[in-house]
């Protein structure tokens, strides 16, 4: 299996963090399955084989649409692929997907995969058919990303409050407090919360601690002699029991089971990151 990291034009660096390509190939005669955790980041994936099961900790489990939205995830959650394997995903930053596409709600979006066709219509059949028909993966990147730049010129706006927050968050990989957000932007802490909660449908503190958790399950996945100790400090934690809970919450096991569970699917996939 690989998975190809590209990133996205100038423009729209503060809205994409970047596209990708998931492909296979081997034909899978039967489920595969791929555990993810908790995710700070919403998607639009064009699936280009055949549709897959999505499970996750709330007792959803359903097939996936063609192509389709996703909002951000608090716990985690299952894909099964199986057959042909072949998508193109766009992963969005903080508040990108609705800035881009301000008819689609990050507030309806939370947990879930919801058609792309049915929240865009024949645009979006559109964009995806002639994705399929690209002759190339470096012909499919350009076309979704003169897309999207051509979605930014016609709906950007000046960032919102929410947007400014979520954008920090990310920059300071979840180790700040939502009173420093406050803080740094000037504003009161209270219609921080409640500004950012209408925008993104989740809350700031959530949001922030899923956000360290990756960064955190990132950095222990890619260098196990790293002191956990260490992160109990910069990444805010009472204590131990406080630094597993979060763990536990957001992938359903403890650091030591999941660090080596990442190991595994990082050796699954063939990542590389293309111009």
């Amino acid at each position: 299996m690989n998975y190809h990291i590209f990133q996205a034009s100038a423009p729209l660096k503060d809205y994409i963090e970047q596209y990708y390509i998931f492909e296979h190939n081997q034909y899978l005669a039967t489920e595969y399955e791929i555990t993810s955790t908790a995710t700070c980041y919403s998607a639009l994936v064009f699936n280009f084989g055949e549709r897959y099961r999505f499970q996750n900790s709330l007792g959803d489990n359903y097939l996936t649409p063609q192509h389709f939205m996703a909002g951000f995830s608090t716990g985690a959650f299952q894909v099964f692929p199986k057959g042909k394997i072949n998508m193109l995903g766009v992963v969005f930053k903080g508040t990108g997907m609705t800035t881009l596409f301000p008819s689609v709600k990050l507030t309806t979006l939370l947990n879930k995969r919801v058609s792309f066709v049915e929240l865009l219509g024949s645009e979006a059949e559109i964009i995806a058919e002639q994705l399929e028909k690209a002759a190339n993966t470096k012909e499919q990147i350009a076309l979704i990303d003169q897309y999207l730049l051509n979605r930014l010129e016609r709906f950007e706006q000046p960032a919102t409050l929410a947007d400014k927050a979520a954008l920090l968050i990310l920059r300071k990989r979840g180790m700040i407090t939502i009173e420093k957000v406050a803080e740094t932007l000037n504003v009161g802490e209270r219609h921080l919360r409640r500004v950012f909660g209408q925008r993104l449908g989740i809350n700031a503190k959530l949001f922030s601690r899923i956000k360290r958790f990756q960064y955190i399950n990132l950095c222990l996945t890619q260098n196990e002699t790293l002191d956990w100790q260490e992160f109990l400090v910069e990444g805010g934690f009472y204590d131990q029991a406080h630094f597993i809970k979060d763990f536990v919450a957001f992938c359903g096991k403890a650091p030591s089971a999941q660090i080596l569970k990442s190991k595994q699917i990082v050796e699954l996939f063939t990542a590389k990151e293309a111009v």
